[in-house]
């Protein structure tokens, strides 16, 4: 068995008990810290398969930017332990039949569908690839999204300045 092969096991490990660990978490801060762990995994996988760009995606945006944001949720709200839900509850009877139709449903899916092996891996990373797209094939693309993003930077901080006056738009 060859170490990428080896290393993609281990890393699916860690991915999968760091969800597993977070459903069965009573204590959302712990919650938090297990999702983190997955996320890394995550960007251990897109590391794998050399796709840097979203390995540093996911570095920045979830594990440093979600993370943080559901820490500091979790700490402004006070709320620190889940409590479970009262016995007899048919909301957990419905939530487990639904739960189960829809891995059923992912298992007819997965099954039926030919996946590709045996891709062959850049020998440059994705960032530089990336990089050329964006910045002479799909450059209007990315000047629109960039443009769109300035818009609701505006819009949010004109929403935020007339909140504070009080003024109804």
């Amino acid at each position: 068995m060859s170490a990428e092969r080896v290393a993609f096991y281990i890393i699916s490990a860690l991915i999968l008990g760091g969800a597993v660990a977070v459903l069965f978490s009573r204590i959302v801060i712990r919650a938090v810290v297990y999702l983190l762990v997955s996320l890394f995994g995550v960007a251990a996988l897109y590391i794998l398969l050399r796709a840097d760009f979203l390995a540093a995606v996911q570095v920045l945006v979830y594990i440093g930017g979600i993370t943080v944001l559901m820490v500091f949720g979790v700490m402004l709200t006070g709320a620190g332990r889940l409590d479970a839900p009262p016995s007899g509850s048919w909301k957990a009877f419905y939530a487990g039949v639904s739960s189960l139709a829809l891995l059923a449903l992912l298992g007819i899916v997965v099954g039926r569908t030919t996946w590709p092996t045996g891709g062959i891996l850049p020998e440059e990373g994705s960032t530089s690839i990336l990089g050329e797209l964006f910045l002479r094939q799909h450059v209007m693309a990315f000047e629109v999204a960039s443009v769109l993003l300035l818009v609701v930077l505006v819009g949010v901080a004109l929403f935020i300045r007339l909140g504070r006056r009080k003024v109804a738009v």
